[in-house]
């Protein structure tokens, strides 16, 4: 791993997210305004819905670019002990423990 990688903990806070090879995958810059595309409504959808999955996130701002979001979250609880795993599970019986558990992915 290269010497000027910074690695820290993954928790709350700015997050930059970077599409591979920095390629304009999430739309283009028009008149000084980002027009999303297709995949960066997917995003932006995405985004949206984070919390219906994950009640221990919180979201703050965010801004999509040609080829990279920024966000900030806001993590309240890392990790699911059992009485938190629990009542997510009582609260949505279709997801699995696995599903439950899951890290965002975006």
């Amino acid at each position: 791993m290269p010497d000027h990688w910074h690695i820290r903990k993954i928790g709350s806070g700015p997050y930059f997210i970077c599409c591979q090879n920095r390629e304009y995958l999430f739309g283009e810059i028009i008149d000084e305004k980002m027009a999303l595309n297709d995949a960066g409504k997917m995003i932006e959808k995405t985004w949206h819905e984070i919390p219906n999955d994950f009640m221990n996130i919180h979201l703050h701002e965010y801004i999509i670019m040609p080829n990279h979001i920024h966000v900030i979250i806001e993590i309240t609880t890392v990790g699911a002990d059992s009485i938190s795993a629990l009542s997510i599970s009582a609260q949505k019986p279709d997801k699995n423990r696995s599903e439950i558990d899951s890290a965002p992915t975006f």
